[in-house]
């Protein structure tokens, strides 16, 4: 949606579930948390690196809150569960904090990371979204 092309600029609306603001700070924060040392040092300096690798791009510098301005005018629904274990929430909160209007947000209460896209109710609120969003001009 934020490149400058025909088929990105036919997207009216977007809808993101579970998403975060940078990909290096998630893999930092999730490290963190679960990983002792040495381990958190190999998982940031050797697995992120391998992985970018084979993803064939640079992982540590994708970071979707950069893009954010590229995607305006046109709206964005965040929807994120706040017990998501596999993004934690606040990184969800952060991109979503970042964003330009017009934006809109779901936080599900006890919603896990998967268990979001099977909220029936969500479902309904984005498919009302994707029928009436338009952009602010």
């Amino acid at each position: 949606a934020e490149e400058d092309n025909p088929d990105a600029l036919a997207i009216n609306a977007i809808a993101v579930y579970g998403t975060y603001d940078s990909l290096y700070d998630l893999a930092a924060e999730i490290v963190t948390e679960r990983f002792l040392p040495p381990m958190d040092w190999l998982v940031m300096r050797v697995a992120l690196p391998l992985a970018s690798l084979h993803a064939g791009t640079h992982l540590s510098k994708f970071a979707p809150v950069r893009e954010l301005d590229r995607i305006a005018p046109r709206p964005i629904l965040f929807i994120h569960g706040k017990e998501d274990a596999v993004i934690p929430f606040d990184r969800g909160k952060a991109l979503y904090d970042a964003a330009s209007q017009p934006k809109y947000r779901i936080w599900i209460p006890q919603g896990g990371h998967n268990d979001i896209l099977n909220d029936v109710d969500t479902g309904k609120i984005v498919a009302e979204f994707f029928k009436t969003a338009q952009a602010v001009l």
